[in-house]
């Protein structure tokens, strides 16, 4: 039986967004009650992971349904070289036209060409006033302008079917929060009741992780940021954090109801997820590099309407590189072959999936280069860095914090070499070439594993 088409389909996405920052995935202390409205009233894929926890590499993969090694978009730009996807890479914005719809796409682009095929809005900013304890920088100010674009365009949709996307800036002011709270700068918390740490702020043995992970203070300038931070600090950073998720949750409310003011609910497809995460404060980690915690990899995504509703959650691991090959399944078009990406329908009607989700690592900015790969499935994490062919192993049901590397636990012998043999088979099945590439770090600084005095390597160069 033949699909119906969505009369639209709209994708809203949030930058830097955590699935454990969100009141539906069980965060005790923010209130989202808009992201909670989709993810509880459509269909939430619980086990969600971003194929790179970096802006630019994450969103070339969930435009064209492809991995990093595919798309060519390893990091954020290499040592300020652009970067871009192949020219006769399929997207989901030329796709879109292909089946009829009119793509247009408001906010954050920062996509690598992966946004071929979408009239895209220029970015504009309004001014915005923010706090001491949590100020505002050119996130917020995008994120007003957006709005008032989205809204502006939701008065008067255009007449034909349309795929509006709507990539909003924040919670990624929180990255800008961290340099104007640097090292020992005065907090001004007056009368801001503090959430606690969160339960997996610590870490076990620093030497049990592999160097590329030990080392992450010398490659991120933002964790080089954070030296002498206090407890109390980490938890301010926490609550910025999610005050920044409160405020687009609210911006993502008032396009909520100007979606629903001019569009049937049952004829339309909303989908909703990030980027990828942030770090939160887990095992004294901010914004994002390198590892693939699950605050920093796995993110919220569902989808409502058109049949995807409440109650139907999915608990097995996908990927937001599933979002190009869903909608355009959804739109009544012809997958591409070759897509890591799957469409999600397959869930829904009983096929094959893939069930497991992988995700990249490289580098940030080239400064220093630390190739690593994730690979979850069967309840299991599994990485592995090309620094010193280290690995990492968590069984995320029992030890959801990841505060126990496994990989060298008698006890999970058998468990590692299944996950080894499962992700050289996903390597070959992918033609990823991890086992290819080199690391560098000559230029990381010679101290011992974690916090370092001085600045990061980034810094270090001028790139920051």
């Amino acid at each position: 039986m033949e699909k119906a088409k969505p009369e639209s389909i709209f994708v809203i996405v949030c930058d830097q967004l955590a699935y454990r920052a969100v009141g539906a995935c069980g965060q005790k202390h923010v209130k989202t009650p808009n992201m909670d409205r989709i993810l509880n009233g459509g269909t939430c894929f619980r086990q969600s992971y971003t194929p790179y926890p970096l802006c630019m590499p994450a969103r070339a993969c969930y435009w064209t349904g492809q991995l990093p090694h595919k798309t060519g978009v390893i990091s954020n730009g290499i040592q300020g070289e652009a970067q871009a996807i192949p020219s006769d890479m399929p997207t989901l914005g030329s796709l879109a036209q292909e089946q009829g719809y009119r793509p247009f796409h408001f906010g954050k682009t920062h996509d690598a060409g992966s946004l071929k095929g979408f009239e895209v809005i220029p970015v504009e900013e309004d001014e915005v006033i923010g706090s001491k304890a949590r100020p505002t920088h050119y996130d917020s100010r995008r994120d007003a302008a957006t709005l008032r674009q989205c809204l502006g365009f939701l008065e008067q949709p255009p007449s034909e079917p349309i795929l509006m996307a709507i990539d909003l800036f924040n919670p990624h002011d929180i990255c800008s929060w961290v340099g104007a709270f640097k090292e020992d700068s005065p907090l001004d918390h007056e009368g801001i009741d503090l959430p606690p740490l969160p339960f997996n702020f610590g870490m076990e043995n620093i030497l049990t992780l592999p160097k590329s992970v030990q080392y992450i203070s010398c490659a991120h300038r933002r964790q080089s940021q954070t030296q002498g931070w206090t407890d109390e600090k980490y938890r301010a950073y926490l609550d910025a954090y999610l005050h920044y998720v409160e405020v687009v949750d609210a911006q993502i409310g008032m396009i909520l109801d100007a979606i629903e003011k001019h569009f049937d609910l049952e004829d339309i497809l909303i989908a909703f997820m990030a980027d990828h995460g942030d770090m939160m404060g887990a095992h004294g980690l901010v914004t994002k590099h390198t590892s693939f915690y699950e605050e920093a990899s796995h993110v919220p995504f569902a989808l409502w309407g058109m049949g995807w509703t409440g109650g139907q959650d999915v608990d097995l691991p996908t990927s937001t590189s599933d979002l190009m090959p869903t909608l355009v399944e959804a739109m009544g078009g012809e997958v591409p072959e070759g897509l890591y990406g799957e469409s999600l329908f397959k869930h829904r009607d009983g096929r094959k999936v893939r069930n497991s989700a992988m995700s990249h690592w490289y580098s940030e900015w080239g400064t220093t280069i630390e190739p690593g790969r994730m690979l979850v499935c069967d309840g299991m994490k599994y990485t592995y860095y090309v620094e010193d062919g280290g690995e990492e192993l968590y069984d995320l049901e029992k030890d959801p914090g990841e505060m126990h590397n496994a990989a060298s636990d008698p006890a999970y012998a058998s468990s590692l070499e299944a996950m080894r043999l499962r992700f050289r088979r996903e390597v070959e099945r992918t033609g990823d070439d991890i086992f290819s590439l080199k690391a560098e770090v000559s230029r990381r600084p010679g101290h011992p594993p974690g916090q370092h005095k001085g600045p990061s390597v980034p810094e270090l160069m001028g790139r920051c």
